[in-house]
């Protein structure tokens, strides 16, 4: 992870995003950079003011020499505020124009008068701000150094006596500019630690909240399937079961027997509703074999119930799909199945599982189920679908799918979700 700086100019300073990257902890002045490149703007403008005021004031060099310095600083300003001040970080590879141009114009400054050295109080910081990587930086301090000293030696004279003078000072120089260098350097690789650090930490909170919420609301509904098997369930069964054994005795008039059978009736259709909400607040019956074979458990145990044939395909290999994908597409079969129970009176029920790759050959795509029947069918436009339903398209929806119903009245129902594969990563 690497951090991009906006140096674009403004009252407002830089900006700086964070982004993965291969680069090392130099490919972006980021950190403590970041944070004071506002100052570093101020800074070259009062050193290029510094040092045109001191060009004008000085009496040891001629008027032309004043001439050259001024003009030295000013294109150095120049070339500061086109390639660096006004060019926003993120399109530009390196300010590779300007550092070359402040490493002849120190040379030229400090051949002039020494005085001008005060040119490394800027450029050396500069060295490590506008590289990308330490390497570059240490090479650009080598080159600013060595600039400086020929510069020097150029006003001095080459000789033996002026170099063993002027040559400590400038390694004693290089070698604190290389040093802050390394030692910034190790704080922005530390702060991009720290970064990625905090965004995992902020990942596995977010994915805890949310195994922690689906958690909860699995444990409510599996309570409220429970409620509704011990009470409702129950009760209508115990409805059933006293309205048979009323409507067997033989003394029953046939008008209270014809009531008896009218309870009944409302008794197992009501029993069939509990049982399909039950069906549906279960817990998803996944166990860790993967979407097919809960499919095939959810149909056997639905012919189980109802006596209706259940056929399965599975048309495309399905492994790897994500735990919260296997959700959505089950709860929509156990919704499919739970309206074919409740309104359909179908001979015959189809379930398929089928995955349609984005491309020839390519991972992902999209991976669906359809619940097909033969019973009564419905009109879709006079019917707008329960609650169970409008759930379930909520889910699809929320986990990037989509949902299509199509019926016709005595020709059946087909209900279809596609959701995104959602390939689980392998660890």
């Amino acid at each position: 992870m690497t951090a991009e700086l906006d140096a674009s100019a403004g009252p407002e300073g830089p900006r700086t995003r964070v982004s993965a990257g291969p680069e090392g902890p130099l490919a972006r002045a980021d950190g403590m950079w970041a944070s004071t490149i506002t100052g570093w703007h101020y800074a070259m403008w009062g050193i290029t003011a510094l040092g045109i005021l001191t060009a004008l004031t000085l009496d040891e060099v001629s008027r032309g020499e004043r001439l050259t310095a001024g003009v030295t600083f000013l294109v150095l300003l120049a070339l500061y505020v086109i390639e660096i001040q006004r060019v926003p970080w993120s399109e530009r590879e390196a300010a590779w124009a300007y550092l070359t141009a402040a490493v002849i114009g120190l040379g030229v400054a400090c051949a002039i008068h020494p005085t001008f050295t005060l040119l490394l109080f800027i450029v050396y910081p500069q060295a490590w701000l506008f590289t990308r990587t330490l390497r570059q930086g240490a090479v650009v301090t080598a080159l600013l150094t060595g600039s400086a000293l020929f510069g020097m030696l150029e006003g001095y004279g080459f000789t033996w006596a002026n170099a063993r003078a002027l040559a400590p000072q400038m390694l004693v120089s290089m070698g604190f500019s290389l040093l802050l260098g390394w030692w910034i350097s190790r704080i922005i690789e530390q702060s991009h630690d720290r970064a990625a650090l905090i965004a995992e930490l902020d990942r596995t909170r977010v994915a805890l909240a949310e195994a922690n919420h689906q958690e909860g609301i699995a444990q409510e509904r599996a309570r409220m399937a429970g409620e509704i098997h011990d009470t409702l369930a129950q009760g209508f069964t115990s409805v059933v079961m006293l309205a048979q054994a009323a409507a067997a005795r033989p003394q029953i008039p046939d008008a209270v027997r014809e009531r008896l059978t009218a309870i009944e009736d409302v008794a197992r259709a009501n029993l069939a509703e509990a049982r399909a909400l039950v069906a549906a607040f279960s817990p998803a019956d996944l166990d860790g074999a993967g979407l097919a074979d809960a499919v095939q458990r959810l149909a056997r145990r639905f012919e189980r119930e109802t006596a209706t044939p259940v056929t399965v395909e599975v048309t495309d290999a399905v492994d790897g799909l994500m735990p919260s994908t296997q959700v959505v597409l089950l709860r929509a079969v156990q919704e499919g199945l739970a309206n074919v129970r409740r309104h359909a009176a179908a001979h015959q029920v189809s379930v398929r599982l089928t995955r349609s790759e984005s491309e020839p050959g390519a991972r992902g795509g999209r991976v669906g189920i359809e619940v097909r029947d033969d019973g009564a069918g419905f009109d879709p436009t006079c019917a707008a679908g329960g609650f169970g339903l409008a759930m379930m398209r909520r889910r699809v929806h929320e986990a990037g799918g989509e949902v299509e119903l199509t019926s016709a009245l005595g020709r059946g129902t087909v209900l279809r979700a596609w959701v995104p594969f959602g390939e689980q990563e392998e660890s």
